[in-house]
């Protein structure tokens, strides 16, 4: 079982993923924003972070690059999903160390796939 740290403003997705990781058996935490994100990460210490890319205070790139370069939370896996498919998105997730990058519409059994792989 790993900790799962879900950061999303919609309610809908948090509450979607939130239940599709817990049936998985994983313990799972979540944020609606960047900056309460960065303190259930530094809190929490999750294996996995799903981490929206717009958020309403900090975008994911922030949050993510913050994470890395944080001691406490840097060895967490960061899992960057979007609606968003403009030019350069992935890109800046990616140099921010984002380890996976997918959209929000992604289906479920391939996200938790995903998932499993960045947890090993």
């Amino acid at each position: 079982m790993a900790k799962v740290l879900i950061v999303d403003d919609s309610p809908t997705i948090v509450a979607i993923f939130q239940r599709l990781f817990a049936r998985a058996g994983h313990e799972v935490f979540t944020a609606r924003d960047g900056r309460s994100g960065l303190d259930a990460a530094r809190q929490q210490r999750p294996d996995l972070i799903v981490l929206d890319c717009i958020l309403p205070d900090l975008n994911g790139v922030e949050v993510c690059r913050t994470l890395k370069g944080d001691d406490q939370t840097k060895a967490a896996k960061v899992m960057m999903l979007t609606g968003n498919t403009e030019q350069g998105v992935e890109e800046a997730g990616k140099a921010a160390g984002v380890d996976l990058f997918l959209t929000k519409y992604t289906e479920p059994a391939k996200l938790l796939e995903a998932a499993g792989r960045l947890l090993g």
